[in-house]
C-alpha cells in the first residue's frame, strides 16, 4: 500500500507476496500503467527470513542470487552502498 493505495502484482512462475512476510521490493513508476512495478518482475522482490535470519530472492536473477541467506542488515547495507 503506497499513498493510501493498495496495489497487487502476480508474475506468472513467480511465488506469490503473502500476507503476513516481509520483504524488500525493488519498485519502478511505471508512467504507462500509472503504478509502480516491480524492478525485473520477481527478481524485484526479496524475502525477509522469519527472524530476520537473512533474505531469500524470489526471482532468478543471477545478481540477486548472490544474496540468498545473507543476513538482513549486511544485504541492506550493501544495497544502499551500491
Amino acid at each position: 500500500q503506497s499513498n493510501g493505495h493498495r496495489v497487487s502484482q502476480h508474475l506468472r512462475g513467480s511465488e506469490l507476496l503473502k500476507a503476513q512476510k516481509d520483504y524488500v521490493l525493488f519498485l519502478y513508476w511505471s508512467p504507462a500503467f500509472d503504478s509502480y512495478k516491480l524492478l525485473g518482475g520477481s527478481s524485484g522482490a526479496i524475502l525477509i527470513r522469519e527472524n530476520k535470519k537473512g533474505v531469500r530472492p524470489l526471482g532468478f536473477a543471477g545478481g540477486l542470487l548472490k544474496y540468498e541467506g545473507m543476513d538482513l542488515e549486511e544485504f541492506l547495507n550493501e544495497v544502499v552502498t551500491n
